[in-house]
């Protein structure tokens, strides 16, 4: 009897030791996978990034190929109609809307002058004069008459108010 209360403790003991010893196992594999289902997912995710970083950049030269080319079909525009003068409105108002509705990207077309006066719009058909020679981008252009363009900082509209 004495070695039979000597042996349930030591097979209780086992089996214990067992059972810890395939608790440790198991949760050493459960964390093995979830690290590697982490590095992977990891991985997935930057390559996605890498490629939605890609597909933006193209759209968005692109985007600005197509400002570029409405810019210079603008500046051609009020060229052939003797340059930014203040009754130009009139005239390139139903021009200036249809070279900006094919390009969404495009809320405001302006024709403006030397002087900083905005003489024409696609989204105005009595296109007030409004001063904008203080802006940066008018600044630029003024600077750079060779049409290249420029981007800056969001500002709100003075033809438009937003």
């Amino acid at each position: 009897m004495n070695s039979e209360r000597y042996l349930w403790p030591r097979a209780a003991r086992n089996l214990l030791l067992a059972g810890l010893a395939a608790a440790v196992v198991i949760i050493g594999l459960t964390w093995s996978e979830i690290h590697s289902t982490r590095e992977r997912t990891l991985n997935e995710a930057g390559e996605e990034l890498a490629q939605i970083g890609l597909s933006l950049s193209a759209q968005l030269e692109r985007d600005l190929q197509a400002v570029a080319l409405v810019m210079t079909e603008a500046r051609e525009l009020a060229l052939r109609q003797g340059g930014p003068r203040p009754d130009l409105h009139r005239q390139l108002y139903a021009p200036l809307r249809n070279l900006s509705s094919g390009l969404p990207i495009l809320n405001n077309l302006l024709i403006i002058n030397n002087q900083g006066l905005v003489v024409a719009s696609n989204l105005n058909h009595d296109q007030p004069l409004v001063d904008v020679s203080d802006r940066p981008y008018f600044k630029y252009h003024r600077a750079s008459p060779q049409g290249e363009l420029t981007l800056g900082e969001s500002v709100i509209s003075r033809t438009t108010g937003y």
